[in-house]
């Protein structure tokens, strides 16, 4: 899935717009990744939970009319599929709070300190899915 190679092409691009040398699409994932971390702890500092994660529209859950997926809905996987993403992202799988040892990893040793104190009042599992649209939408 995806360009064959794109990850060599973006690091090749980026040292003939830079000059940096060598370069890797390893490091580029890297980078990737920290400024996702980043994002993460920022938002846990103030006071993202899971209920903004699960907090999307409801044409995302509406089943498809047509295709492979008609009729199927991925509303009662949602809660799932976001858990796995943060078992994935190396963050806890109930609150999506980065754990200390990705963030270490990640060379983000101040981030996993900031944020080491700070509890998530809201568990994944506790998240009502609210399937309505907000009054207003789609009314055009």
């Amino acid at each position: 899935m995806g360009v064959d190679g794109i990850g060599n092409l973006t690091a090749e691009a980026l040292e003939a717009v830079t000059g940096w040398q060598g370069f890797t699409k390893e490091e580029g994932y890297e980078v990737g990744e920290r400024v996702i971390n980043l994002q993460q702890a920022f938002s846990v500092r103030h006071g993202h939970t899971p209920a903004h994660d699960l907090d999307i529209g409801g044409r995302w859950l509406d089943p498809p009319n047509s295709g492979l997926g008609q009729g199927i809905s991925i509303a009662p996987h949602l809660r799932e599929m976001i858990g796995e993403y943060y078992t994935v992202m190396g963050w806890d799988p109930e609150t999506g709070k980065p754990l200390a040892d990705t963030l270490n990893r990640l060379g983000l040793e101040q981030e996993a300190a900031d944020i080491a104190a700070v509890e998530i009042p809201v568990r994944l599992q506790d998240v009502t899915l609210n399937l309505e649209e907000p009054a207003g939408k789609g009314d055009e």
